[in-house]
């Protein structure tokens, strides 16, 4: 049975972002922001995904006190028999929750570490992020997850072959980061490339861009 790949709808985005919270549960980011406990990761991972679909304010923005509302993000995704099984996002120009960092939390970088599930944490993190960030008009792609038990099977490169399709046809950049090497390959073989990385106790992090193709 081949799944429906398509632009989801948004009253299936919170599947989506469901989805990708459980693909990500042991992604080197939740594990160095939350340490072993994949039970204090998975409660993370949805957090983190849950209301920027739903109410258009993220974890991030909680914890920080960002500016609110922005624009939700565009969701690409693959669907069996009405269920959301692999889902790739991508905020709109300006939109993502990166840009929307409060400059406490941008003026941290290289502060402390502090332990597993600390703000302390979270906010090196987010600094890292922003210093690196695309400067240029671009989308900010994520999260990219496809449900475990399917990957590997080729359904989050054909929901990712959508999102690249849609930038080409528009024109526009595309940014992202990851934290594994498996990922870079993964992303290098759809077109983007490596822009920069950095590289905390326990956690490496590649930024990727990648120019619209057919110019």
């Amino acid at each position: 049975m081949l799944p429906e790949f398509r632009l989801l709808v948004p009253s299936e985005r919170p599947a989506a972002h469901q989805v990708a919270a459980r693909a990500l549960r042991d992604d080197p980011l939740f594990v160095y922001l939350q340490g072993p406990d994949p039970i204090a990761r998975q409660a993370a991972a949805y957090a983190a995904f849950r209301d920027q679909a739903a109410e258009r304010r993220g974890w991030w923005r909680r914890r920080f006190a960002a500016p609110p509302v922005v624009p939700a993000p565009t969701v690409w995704g693959a669907v069996v028999a009405g269920h959301v099984i692999g889902t790739a996002a991508a905020a709109a120009p300006d939109a993502c929750f990166v840009a929307q960092l409060p400059a406490a939390v941008t003026r941290q970088r290289g502060g402390p570490e502090g332990p597993p599930g600390s703000p302390e944490r979270l906010t090196r993190v987010l600094a890292e992020l922003h210093a690196h960030h695309c400067e240029e008009r671009h989308w900010h792609v994520g999260p990219v997850g496809v449900e475990p038990g399917l990957q590997g099977r080729g359904v989050g490169a054909a929901v990712m072959r959508l999102l690249c399709d849609a930038m080409d046809a528009e024109g526009e950049v595309a940014f992202l980061e990851t934290e594994t090497p498996a990922n870079v390959v993964f992303y290098r073989r759809l077109g983007f490339e490596v822009v920069g990385e950095t590289h905390l106790t326990g956690l490496d992090v590649w930024f990727m861009r990648r120019e619209p193709r057919g110019r």
